[in-house]
């Protein structure tokens, strides 16, 4: 996973969210959320981002790898 995958920042801009803030929030520095954002986080990393940002962590990786097909069954799964 890197960067060009995931919408973290994009997000966090949306929501006029800081890095400080972000780091904060999770309880770590600002040097560690740099690296979690630009290295692999893992599922657990995640959830507490997206709790965070208050969306899906579906929301926080971009939709370019995703086929129609899956895009379609995806956007069935939020309806319910």
């Amino acid at each position: 996973m890197n960067e060009n995958e995931l919408r973290i920042r994009e997000i966090m801009l949306e929501k006029g969210i800081s890095v400080n803030e972000m780091s904060e929030k999770l309880g770590i520095t600002r040097q560690s959320f740099y690296s979690i954002v630009n290295g692999n986080p893992t599922m657990s990393t995640l959830t507490k981002i997206a709790e965070i940002l208050g969306v899906t962590v579906k929301k926080l990786f971009r939709d370019e790898n995703i086929s129609d097909n899956e895009k379609e069954e995806n956007d069935e799964r939020d309806e319910i």
